[in-house]
């Protein structure tokens, strides 16, 4: 689980139900709580895990809309069960409208099986650096 605590610029952006790019637009007051794979199972998917990326947003308001806002920059902290924790669907999760979604895991092994896929997938970079983001928000903005 992951808490955002977002300013009124934004970034934050879920993927939706037809796989496309959606801002999740900030709320005053409020902070965004991204949920994972491992609690989505736990919860029987009555808590979504959904895919998520930040992007510098363009400057609101500007005489220039190509202009893009300052750096910003964020500490993430991911946690996680101990490797060896079994992750199950809770039973109060589980009713015969939502019967068990699935098996039990170790959650070491789906993590390393989540990063298998992305390795393969080509979604796991080994290195990545700002300029590699910063490029391809320049080539989508020159697509348009």
């Amino acid at each position: 689980m992951t808490l955002l605590f977002n300013d009124e610029e934004g970034g934050l952006q879920v993927k939706n139900s037809e796989g496309v790019w959606v801002d999740a637009e900030p709320i005053p007051g409020c902070c965004i709580v991204n949920v994972g794979d491992l609690l989505a199972r736990w919860f029987n998917d009555k808590l979504k895990s959904t895919e998520h990326r930040v992007v510098n947003p363009t400057a609101l308001n500007s005489d220039n809309p190509g202009e893009m806002l300052a750096p910003r920059y964020a500490i993430a902290w991911f946690g996680q069960p101990n490797k060896d924790t079994i992750v199950e669907s809770l039973e109060p999760c589980c009713t015969p409208e939502n019967p068990k979604k699935y098996p039990p895991v170790e959650a070491g092994k789906h993590v390393m099986e989540r990063l298998a896929d992305l390795q393969k997938r080509g979604n796991n970079r080994a290195t990545w650096t700002d300029d590699m983001a910063r490029a391809a928000k320049a080539a989508a903005v020159v697509a348009k």
